[in-house]
């Protein structure tokens, strides 16, 4: 592809006969009627400087041997990488003495890693003739960890905070894993714990690595050093000698180029009328690694050569595998960032985008000249930004009826996941693994009234939970989670009223804690603190801020119903109950206990009162009790069936008294009254109030052992919930249903 100047230029040579023009082509690309876009230039180029080539030499090469082409379809760039082993094994007589005469040319060189991990052992020597980008390399990523570690970085009351997010990544990265002791390993585990969103660089002073890692510079300036301390750090790491030394040395030369682009910014900005801000030197420097490439060299004239399409220019094989000969890889589609519009290019004999394809397709058919054996690969799986079509020169190749090219498609039969069945039949295992998990012959393994609640709302999901045992995935949560929100709802109260517990609580008494606000946000913060085990001077996170406000409004609608409640005495909290629950038949009967945990016990004028706080959605009323059982029911009644079971477990314990369930329903839109009574509520009537549990006593225990014996009956299926939209959108267990 010459351009105007190159061409005056070569006419001159040509002229003072300083120059001879030998063309390497084919005519089945150059001649005929079907002109192809690979001559393009060719055809131009001969008609002006000729071509001196000796009259024996041939030029129909491509069509006149017996090469073999093959074209395969497979579904991922993970398939093509995979399929080179056994393609490589295809080869006849390879040896390490023609090893040379064998390519595989990567038209997506992202493709270079894979490939290297996937080539076999007992190869011959390879060599590499490209550059692979820096962008897809560890370094690049840690780097981009450790500018993002000091971009998010904030400083309070003098003390250096990072994120949590920053910190996690760099833990986990392979290049930092290699710094840390057993003890630093410990940090990730205690930073999920501890549900810390903003880290302090005090907590990594006592290992002297991560103290380098997780520090803040002094200035914008120094933040050049900063990166490049820690980088010399893992080159010289002694743990790292233990490592593949070829893979080692591949490391340290993409270290090598990092320093380089640091090195480069800084003499660009280092002059003193350039001040620039600590985010626009990260930018700089992140648009200066992503444009780097890392070249590789190796001996050319041995071993297996692995190249990109432009750096087979004038070379010629015997045995080629090409990857990813997709539509926009070959040719790529990327063109020059130009004002000038196509019609004028292309008017004025500038380069466009026509030429581009053409020196592809150029580079593409004279590889085929004189190859022998030729496959080609391409992905057929249009995901993300790729379209999942051959590229142009394949099709170009499909209908040519002289190239004949033979088609293979490389499928694998995966099947639709979403054909999990909706119903489990259980088994002797799962019988053995839920009664282990209930019964231990004491106290402490008991049937919970949330393991009851989750049995009536999704067999399913106490599958998950209860017979095979999967919890939820510890993680940090950064947003006002319900279960913490309870959590600490209910420590922070059993915290206000712990000095009350067999005294009487008094209007006035009350009056005075709501009055002092600033005390229960201390106490509130107080409480975030011990849940998560935090020392005393810990700043507050931001989203931490936010839940201390909410629990204050709740706190405040809680001691407000007090008042009006008051007088009445505490008698406990956070009170345990256990008590005995039969299941099955015959000789088939099982004992277990049942219980939870009450969040407060009072007493007024004889009646006790068990009291449970709720911070999620509650229904006001019920129809009958026996609905609380009824299966695949709705969510609403679950606080009303673990407050009449907190009743009935302590009617155990202490039996002959009167006993009313109270639950105090905080999430109430500003204003409205908050009542804690259970109303039952039949047809459009006004319902009866249960001011004595004993009144539905028979009932529920009626309906808890019929529950009761139906999670435990032998041939009872695990079933999925009939309504997956109200109920599946927040189960931690979806993905397992495909739902």
């Amino acid at each position: 592809a010459l351009n105007e100047c190159e061409k005056s230029l070569m006419t001159r040579l040509k002229k003072e006969g300083r120059a001879r023009f030998y063309w390497d082509f084919d005519n089945s690309y150059i001649t005929g009627s079907n002109l192809n876009s690979a001559g393009y230039f060719l055809r131009d180029n001969i008609r002006i400087f000729g071509n001196d080539m000796p009259g024996e030499w041939s030029y129909d090469t491509m069509l006149a041997s017996q090469a073999k082409r093959r074209i395969i379809d497979t579904s991922s760039d993970v398939a093509q990488v995979k399929l080179i082993p056994e393609l490589i094994k295809e080869i006849p007589e390879l040896t390490p003495e023609n090893a040379h005469e064998t390519a595989v040319i990567l038209a997506d060189e992202n493709l270079l890693m894979p490939v290297m991990t996937s080539l076999p052992e007992n190869l011959p020597d390879i060599n590499i003739t490209m550059g692979y980008p820096l962008k897809h390399t560890s370094v690049y990523t840690l780097v981009k960890h450790l500018l993002d570690l000091q971009r998010n970085a904030v400083t309070e009351n003098g003390k250096t905070l990072f994120s949590y997010r920053d910190v996690t990544s760099i833990l986990k990265h392979s290049l930092v894993t290699t710094l840390m002791d057993e003890q630093d390993s410990k940090i990730i585990k205690e930073i999920i714990e501890k549900n810390l969103i903003r880290i302090p660089s005090g907590r990594f002073e006592k290992s002297d690595n991560l103290a380098s890692v997780f520090r803040k510079p002094s200035s914008p300036s120094l933040i050049s050093e900063y990166l490049k301390s820690i980088l010399l750090m893992i080159v010289s790491d002694e743990q790292s000698e233990n490592d593949d030394p070829a893979q080692r040395n591949i490391r340290n030369e993409f270290i090598y180029r990092v320093i380089l682009a640091i090195n480069r910014l800084d003499t660009v900005t280092a002059a003193p009328e350039i001040s620039i801000t600590l985010n626009t030197w990260i930018s700089l420097l992140d648009r200066l690694l992503r444009n780097q490439s890392v070249p590789f060299s190796g001996e050319p004239l041995s071993g297996i050569q692995i190249m990109g399409i432009l750096e087979t220019r004038a070379l010629d094989f015997k045995n080629l595998i090409i990857l990813s000969v997709n539509e926009g890889i070959l040719p790529a589609m990327t063109s020059g960032s130009s004002f000038i519009p196509f019609s004028l290019r292309e008017a004025f004999g500038l380069p466009s985008i026509n030429h581009r394809e053409s020196v592809y397709a150029y580079h593409f058919y004279r590889l085929m000249q004189r190859a022998e054996n030729v496959t080609f690969i391409y992905n057929s799986n249009p995901e993300g930004l790729k379209s999942g079509e051959m590229s142009r020169f394949l099709q170009q190749m499909k209908y040519d009826p002289l190239l004949k090219p033979e088609f293979l498609n490389l499928s694998f039969d995966i099947r639709n996941r979403a054909c999990v069945s909706e119903e489990l039949e259980r088994t002797e295992e799962h019988q053995f693994q839920l009664i282990s998990g209930f019964t231990d012959g004491n106290k402490n393994k008991y049937l919970s009234p949330s393991a009851i609640n989750t049995w009536l709302n999704c067999r399913m999901k106490f599958y998950y939970r209860y017979v095979c045992g999967l919890m939820e995935p510890e993680s940090i949560t950064e947003e006002i989670d319900p279960a913490l929100l309870g959590t600490l709802l209910h420590d922070t109260m059993k915290n206000l009223y712990h000095g009350f517990i067999g005294s009487s609580v008094t209007a006035s008494a009350i009056d005075a804690i709501r009055s002092d606000r600033q005390t229960i946000r201390k106490m509130i913060s107080s409480t975030i603190k011990e849940l998560f085990s935090r020392e005393k001077d810990t700043a507050i996170a931001g989203n931490e801020l936010i839940v201390n406000e909410v629990l204050a409004v709740y706190i405040n609608r809680i001691l407000k119903a007090d008042n009006a409640y008051a007088p009445f005495t505490v008698l406990d909290l956070e009170t345990p109950v256990r008590f005995r629950v039969t299941a099955g038949e015959g000789n088939n009967i099982i004992s277990l206990f049942a219980g939870g945990d009450i969040d407060r016990v009072d007493k007024k004028e004889g009646v006790t009162r068990i009291v449970d706080y709720k911070t999620g959605t509650i229904a006001d009323s019920i129809s009958s009790v026996s609905d609380l059982f009824i299966n695949d029911r709705k969510k609403d009644p679950d606080g009303w069936l673990q407050t009449l079971f907190y009743c009935e477990g302590y009617l155990h314990e202490k039996p002959g008294i009167v006993v009313r369930p109270s639950v105090y329903k905080v999430k109430r839109a500003p204003g409205e009254h908050l009542t804690d009574l259970l109303v039952i509520k039949e047809g459009k009537g006004g319902g009866i109030t249960v001011d004595d549990y004993n009144s539905v006593r028979h009932e529920f225990i009626k309906g808890l052992n019929s529950t009761v014996s139906t999670i435990f009956k032998s041939d009872e299926p695990f079933i999925m919930t009939g309504d997956p939209w109200s109920k599946c959108s927040y189960c931690p267990y979806r993905q397992l249903c495909i739902r």
